[in-house]
Order: C-alpha cells, then sequence, then structure tokens
C-alpha cells in the first residue's frame, strides 16, 4: 500500500516537472540539444523530453550489453583454448561466443530503437 502512496505524496510537494534538462541532441525539430526545455516556451517540451530519456536509457543498456558481450567473448575463448580436445567444453565455448555476437546485435537494436520510434511516430 505505501508502494502506491509515495507518488501522491511526492507530487503533494510541488506540481509536476514544467521541463526538463536536455543531455542528448535528440534531432526534433524545436528541441535543443542542450541545456533545460522550459513547457512555456517550447511547444514540443514532453516529446523532447520523452525521447531524452529514451536515449539516455538505451545508451546505458548498450554499455552494459556491450561490457557484458566482451566478457562473453573472453570466457568462450578461454574455455575453447582449456578444452584440451575435450568436444563438449569445445562447444560450449563456441556457444558463449555466439551468445557474445547475439549480446553485441541485441546492443546495437538498443542503439537504433530511437531512431525506429521516430520514424513510427513520423518525426
Amino acid at each position: 500500500m505505501a508502494v502506491l502512496l509515495v507518488p501522491v505524496m511526492v507530487l503533494a510537494q510541488e506540481g509536476p516537472p514544467e521541463g526538463c534538462t536536455m543531455s542528448h541532441d535528440v534531432g526534433i525539430s524545436g528541441c535543443p540539444s542542450s541545456g533545460w526545455v522550459d513547457a512555456s516556451t517550447t511547444e514540443k517540451w514532453g516529446v523532447c523530453c520523452l525521447f531524452n530519456t529514451i536515449y539516455g536509457v538505451t545508451d546505458l543498456l548498450f554499455a552494459i550489453l556491450f561490457a557484458l558481450a566482451i566478457l562473453f567473448f573472453v570466457y568462450g575463448g578461454i574455455t575453447m583454448v582449456m578444452a584440451a580436445g575435450d568436444t563438449e567444453k569445445f562447444g560450449k565455448g563456441k556457444n558463449y561466443i555466439m551468445y557474445a555476437l547475439i549480446g553485441i546485435v541485441v546492443a546495437l537494436l538498443a542503439k537504433a530503437f530511437p531512431s525506429i520510434i521516430k520514424t513510427v511516430m513520423g518525426m
């Protein structure tokens, strides 16, 4: 019950935000590439703030997935080298490298996600 009441209590303290701080160039006309976006000066401030958040999340997701993929590459390579002729261990190493490649593809899709959303929305 407390989890449901926390947002109500927070919003009771002050009103909802009337803008956001841009940290990414979202590529939408009317959105600044940096600085504060104010609702009174920018017509599309909600869209600008939403895409700024999406870019931030996808950048973080890209970094995490790429780091994990590198770890899987290294672990797969070590497993293959240490297999010493055991085909089962060698196959596990190949699988780790395949999972790393899949992780890189997913990371690249995460990086392309905002552009896909903008294309679907016609922006």
